[in-house]
């Protein structure tokens, strides 16, 4: 009866979290549109201009976008129409999300963002919201790379694996933005513990950001790939169920353990990291491709960061930052040995002044 319950009682506790999470800011009007219309094999160009021409900020993003992309051509580009047919529709949706993702998720208020802060200084953890922002960019552009170099085998589209990469944590986001404190005590144990965040969010709360995320992209109508990424990735590929999106979910999951390994912002998994070429195997990839996107990967991501508005650092201090936080890493992991050596020390000298203790009884 206890056990049924105290059931009972998480189940409304999961379920009160996951109305929260429906109560964060919809994708706006336009947003929607154009995924439906890029979704489209009846696409008319000239509608999915004139939306992003209703909202100015959208489209000097776009130009901006643009110009970065092709840096012969695209700075010539001064109108929306010829960027959407320069960088073609599957990328200007996959843009077009980005920004409205972030915008959605960024859209606190001060006394949100001070509750925010404070929670997280409070727990002592290293997290920050920003840099899982910046963790989210380095799986979309891994993913990116990836998908360049397989796009003919595996039939998976670079612009979509930016985006699938890029919302792949999504819920966490989710879980910070609404319950601050709850999140930041998980991520302050996941590093104190040396554990995956995700195994202390079902502890804490009864579920993983994994779920939230699953929901949210309901919420939002976001297609099914987005949909599968944000509740499989991280599981290996050979541990994935057979679904349409194998592949996408399988090239993520590899993306991020790239992203981890390079040790670019925060990823909350703090378990030794995973073999990235025997992943890329399972996964289908070839070793070379992973070790190139390794090498490129710090450059791509210092753009997109600067372009989606996260900051402007560079990549020489992106690469910097991720050598520091390797090293803060192994630091974290050395003490916690010792500690565990330490407590086997004891363990073992209270075991021998037992046995000793036996021997003259």
């Amino acid at each position: 009866m206890h056990d049924v319950v105290q059931d009972s009682a998480l189940g409304q506790r999961v379920e009160l979290i996951l109305q929260q999470v429906d109560s964060l800011p919809t994708l706006s009007p336009i947003a929607i549109r154009i995924l439906e219309l890029a979704g489209s094999s009846e696409t008319a160009i000239d509608e999915i201009v004139r939306l992003i021409e209703s909202d100015p900020s959208l489209s000097v993003k776009l130009l901006t976008l643009c110009r970065r992309a092709d840096r012969g051509l695209g700075a010539a580009v001064q109108t929306v129409e010829r960027a959407v047919v320069l960088l073609g529709l599957d990328a200007v949706r996959a843009a077009v999300l980005s920004f409205e993702v972030f915008e959605a998720i960024e859209s606190r208020t001060e006394e949100e963002e001070a509750l925010a802060s404070a929670a997280a200084e409070s727990e002592q953890s290293s997290y920050k919201r920003k840099n899982l922002w910046r963790y989210l960019i380095a799986i979309a552009c891994a993913a990116e790379l990836l998908a360049e170099r397989h796009q003919y085998e595996q039939h998976v589209n670079p612009e979509e694996a930016f985006l699938c990469g890029l919302l792949s944590g999504l819920g966490m986001l989710a879980l910070d933005r609404v319950l601050p404190r709850s999140f930041a005590k998980a991520a302050a144990v996941a590093e104190r513990k040396q554990r995956n965040i995700d195994a202390i969010e079902k502890q804490l709360l009864g579920m993983d950001h994994h779920t939230a995320g699953k929901r949210l992209a309901e919420h939002w109508k976001l297609p099914h790939v987005l949909q599968d990424c944000m509740w499989l990735v991280g599981q290996h590929p050979s541990a994935l169920p057979e679904l349409p999106h194998w592949h996408m979910v399988a090239l993520v999951t590899a993306a991020a353990e790239i992203a981890r390994s390079q040790h670019i912002g925060w990823s909350g998994n703090f378990t030794p990291s995973s073999d990235i070429h025997a992943i890329a195997s399972a996964a289908g990839l070839d070793a070379r491709g992973m070790d190139q996107t390794i090498r490129v990967l710090p450059e791509r991501v210092a753009d997109r960061a600067q372009l989606i508005g996260l900051d402007d650092v560079e990549d020489r201090e992106l690469l910097l930052e991720s050598v520091m936080a390797a090293n803060k890493k192994l630091g974290r992991l050395a003490e916690l040995f010792d500690e565990r050596s330490r407590r086997a020390e004891r363990h073992a000298k209270v075991i021998e002044s037992i046995s000793r203790f036996n021997a003259y009884s």
